[in-house]
């Protein structure tokens, strides 16, 4: 048990154990009892409670009993708070799911004329909380069944950046950004039986998900007043706008689960899963707006989605072990996502600002796309350990893609990897790991989503049939190459030393991609040194480097009559070199003082982080060098621990975090920043957290 004191100050921890807690003074508690019973009739009892930092929002709980070969209970609570991010909003009430401005708001058709958007400003703090329980039952029914199960809820509460968006997609959107009041709970539900026999293992088990959201839609008032392709009602006063939030759901699971020997050196494991996931819930209105309301004549097609998702998995595996020295394994997955929503025509209405066009040739006709898809891989391993002390591994593993509704409807790819480990002498191991695989597919057909999403009448006008960059691929879908190298060695110094070292290389190209990622390049080394001498003292240190490199390349091309020959000329052509280093390093001192009676820690580290963008335009185009951007963390930790007697003592604990950084991308970027979005100005800010923790323990 500890009890005591303690305060935070500064800011609010980014990382490490208190990440999230607020400034300010509070007491301390942490707790563990423990008691075990002898056994006798029926068997031992035991029981266990444990707390973490009881009177912090990152406090942790768990409570445990149970009796030998009958019953175990369980019991846990836990706190995960985040650091907020200071934002700004001209909206009076933010928490709200109705969003309103003041009653002296000047509407403007940019941020530019809106004379009360500065003065109105007024301060909101981003960032989700989560607190999760959980409560466990297992309990033994006989010497050989066994059932388990387990419930667990997640919540999550508070407010994040929503892009509240009025107008249509063709030239004259405006966006404010909202703070999005967040309300949502996910509770899991698990059954499970078992059986253990000499030469079977089996369990059946049944899954139950649900998440709730306690809000379905965020309104909020235009800020904008009505501009050309608007209907007037739309602007400010009277124009509001309206979204779906995150729908509730449900998902169920039925698995089954066996494993069984052959002989005494094979094993055979084999698991299937039916699932299903669900989402009813009630369409909002095309709009919110009534005016906009009364120029419908075709009304949604159905009072929901109606989403279902049928999951089918299974997975087989054999292993074997021939001999002392060999082994290997075989293994086969097939995972499936059928999508089985209904797929309807919806003729909604342009960002809440226009009359419902249900012409034939309309790009308000909209088809949802019920995406799915069904995952293959096959994959062989086999290993040998020389009496030299070499071992050697080696696999090949071959997947099969193919989705639905997709860019690509089939990916195919092959990967191997072989790895060597040696030790030439007992102080000195070493090794390296090489992995190469390929992927490729079917015809890569960019413009296939837009042309499934909307209706035909409309895409027969669009100049050349497409809506994205012809020739702009998804990087998860495009055709690549990719190879990936590692060496690793640990050398033992003498009686006392340890050093380690890592260093790795991957590389990604993206082959027959004239346009998105063309390439990447990731390079880490790591570096550690352990000093551990007979005696009161130890040290670790370590340094370590990672570089990541990306090569992007595109073209800019606009809508209307250029769109056609700006699309087509390579004088728009751009090409973006990103080149990202982190350098992290830290040591640690462990010291014991008068037989271990005062042990102190200390511990140190930073991180740093460099970003680098180089963008080069052809000639139609013109570009600015990016300023680079970085950030770096410091952070102490220091523990002393003084034993008063030998139940009892004293331990001191104090943290420090130090960030700063400058971000071309958020740093001074207000609300007023753009002309046709309102930003929330958020940022990261510089800050230095300092916890201090006084405690007494007392060990029973």
């Amino acid at each position: 048990m500890a009890v005591g004191v303690g305060d935070f100050s500064g800011g609010r921890f980014g990382y490490g154990r208190w990440r999230g807690e607020p400034p300010g003074g509070t007491g301390l508690l942490d707790l563990l009892l423990c008691r075990a019973l002898a056994p006798g009739e029926g068997g031992a009892r035991h029981a266990r409670l444990q707390l973490h930092d009881a009177t912090l929002s990152t406090r942790r709980a768990e409570l445990v009993v149970g009796r030998q070969g009958a019953y175990r209970i369980e019991v846990g609570h836990q706190g995960l708070p985040q650091p907020r991010v200071a934002a700004r909003t001209p909206f009076t009430n933010p928490g709200s799911t109705a969003l309103v401005l003041p009653p002296d708001w000047v509407a403007a058709p940019t941020t530019a004329g809106m004379t009360r958007l500065l003065p109105a400003l007024g301060e909101v703090g981003l960032g989700v909380d989560r607190r999760r329980q959980h409560v466990g039952l297992m309990a033994w029914l006989g010497e050989r069944w066994q059932v388990d199960t387990r419930y667990a809820e997640d919540r999550r509460q508070g407010l994040r950046g929503f892009a509240g968006l009025i107008g249509n997609t063709g030239g004259n959107p405006r966006v404010a950004m909202l703070p999005e009041p967040v309300d949502q709970t996910t509770r899991d539900a698990d059954l499970g039986l078992r059986y253990a026999g000499e030469r079977w293992q089996l369990r059946a088990g049944v899954l139950l998900s649900r998440f709730e959201n306690a809000h379905s839609a965020l309104t909020w008032q235009n800020p904008f007043s009505a501009i050309a392709g608007w209907d007037a009602s739309a602007g400010h006063p009277g124009g509001f706008g309206q979204a779906g939030l995150m729908p509730g759901n449900r998902f169920s699971q039925a698995s089954v689960s066996a494993a069984t020997s052959i002989g005494e050196r094979t094993r055979v494991n084999a698991d299937l899963a039916l699932g299903r996931l669900t989402q009813d819930q009630a369409f909002l209105p095309y709009t919110v707006n009534p005016e906009l309301a009364a120029s419908i004549t075709q009304e949604l097609p159905r009072a929901s989605l109606d989403g279902r998702v049928d999951t089918r998995l299974l997975n087989l595996r054999v292993a074997s072990r021939p001999s002392r020295r060999s082994d290997w394994l075989l293994s086969y997955r097939f995972d499936e996502r059928d999508n089985r929503t209904p797929r309807d025509e919806y003729v909604y209405i342009g960002g809440d600002s226009q009359a419902q066009d249900a012409g034939e040739a309309s790009s308000r006709r909209r088809f949802n796309l019920p995406v799915g898809h069904r995952q293959q891989r096959l994959r062989a391993e086999a290993g040998y350990r020389h009496a030299s002390g070499v071992d050697a591994r080696a696999g090949i593993e071959h997947r099969r893609l193919d989705r639905t509704f997709s860019a690509r409807s089939e990916n195919d790819e092959t990967r191997t990897h072989v790895v060597v480990r040696a030790r030439p002498t007992q102080r000195l191991t070493a090794g390296t790991r090489v992995e190469h695989s390929r992927r490729g597919g079917s015809t890569y057909l960019g413009s296939r989503p837009f042309l499934d999403s909307h209706s035909e009448a409309y895409t027969d006008t669009v100049p050349g049939g497409f809506e994205n960059l012809p020739g702009l691929r998804q990087y998860h879908l495009a055709d690549r190459e990719r190879w990936r190298g590692s060496v690793f060695a640990q050398l033992g110094i003498g009686d006392s030393w340890q050093v380690g070292l890592t260093h790795a290389h991957t590389r990604d190209d993206y082959r027959r991609s004239e346009f998105g990622l063309q390439q990447s390049r990731i390079r880490d080394a790591m570096l550690d040194v352990a000093w551990a001498p007979p005696g009161p003292t130890s040290l670790t240190a370590f340094i370590g480097r990672e570089r990541m490199a990306f090569e992007q390349a595109g073209r800019a091309f606009s809508g209307g009559p250029a769109r056609l020959p700006q699309a087509s000329d390579p004088d728009r052509d751009w090409w973006a070199v990103h080149d990202d280093r982190v350098t992290s390093m830290g040591v640690g001192l462990r010291h014991a003082i008068d037989e271990g009676r005062l042990r102190v820690g200390v511990d140190a580290a930073r991180t740093r982080v460099d970003g680098r963008v180089d963008v080069t335009t052809g000639p139609a185009l013109a570009s600015a060098p990016l300023p680079d951007s970085h950030s770096t963390l410091d952070s102490v930790d220091l523990v002393l621990d003084l034993r008063l007697q030998p139940r009892h003592g004293l331990r001191l604990r104090y943290r420090m975090e130090h960030f700063r950084g400058a971000d071309w991308s958020t740093d001074g970027v207000g609300p007023a920043q753009l002309a046709n979005v309102i930003l929330l100005g958020e940022a990261m800010p510089d800050y230095r957290a300092r916890a201090l923790l006084l405690s007494w323990y007392y060990r029973f």
